[in-house]
């Protein structure tokens, strides 16, 4: 699909973000707004409150790991909750928050029952959103596929630094000095086919490499300085409108006729 692409030109142009409503500095949903300056003390009262909200042990120096997304095998939330068992092996909390597959809204709900240190939230919630994406530390995305993603972007405004897939838009997006990319997550073959168990298990372990390195920067300098260098990247419609503009440009100056 790729060589098709570039034998006919194809180009890809990743999303933007609308900045005057995703804004730490003036967002209404968050307990504590913030900006560059100001976030670490911004982003820690944003983080007692997002642990408060969901039952979880109130600590700062516990690193969360938020998700936000529909609970379909694209987005990977099977993984992540296949994942449990090793994440109770790590100093971590989670934060789940989506609808979609009836058996995994289920499953998503009962999560806490077992593992305490993750909350699971099976419903449409923008505030709860909102609140994720500012309290917690690390933003969550192990998709099989993603043509580009807007939740890493929002993260990325927020200080939150992307865990992701290395896949379409994430590789684009999530440089090195803005987040970490784990292993690829294991997509069937044909549409329609289910994951299989040795699938999931392989997807498992391709989160967990990613997951380890983003938990074993927490707190240094390196964390910090991945926090302000997501904060200062611009992730606005700016430059994608600008390389829309220059493609239909240049379809206006070029001999196809419609």
């Amino acid at each position: 699909m790729d060589a098709i692409a570039k034998s006919v030109g194809l180009v890809g142009i990743t999303n933007g973000t609308k900045a005057e409503s995703w804004n730490p500095k003036k967002d209404k949903f968050i307990p504590a707004n913030y900006d560059a300056e100001t976030m670490d003390s911004g982003k820690k009262l944003c983080k007692a409150a997002l642990q408060e909200e969901c039952g979880l042990e109130v600590d700062p120096d516990i690193p969360i790991l938020g998700f936000i997304g529909r609970l379909e095998n694209q987005k990977g939330p099977d993984v992540i909750m296949a994942a449990m068992p090793e994440l109770a092996k790590l100093n971590c909390q989670v934060v789940i928050l989506g609808t979609g597959a009836p058996k995994l809204e289920e499953k998503l709900e009962a999560l806490e029952n077992t593992y305490p240190f993750a909350k699971g939230v099976a419903k449409f919630d923008p505030e709860l959103a909102r609140l994720i994406t500012a309290g917690a530390d690390y933003c969550l995305m192990p998709s099989r596929f993603e043509p580009c993603g807007l939740n890493q972007l929002y993260a990325m405004m927020y200080g939150t630094i992307p865990v992701v897939a290395p896949v379409g838009g994430l590789v684009d997006t999530v440089l090195p000095q803005f987040g970490f990319l784990m292993g690829k997550i294991p997509l069937p073959d044909k549409p329609g086919v289910a994951v299989s168990e040795a699938m999931l298990e392989e997807g498992v372990e391709a989160m967990i490499v990613g997951i380890k390195k983003a938990l074993q920067e927490y707190g240094t300098p390196k964390f910090e300085q991945m926090r302000l260098a997501c904060m200062a990247n611009d992730v606005s419609w700016q430059h994608p409108a600008a390389k829309y503009v220059d493609v239909f440009e240049a379809l206006m100056s070029s001999d196809i006729e419609a």
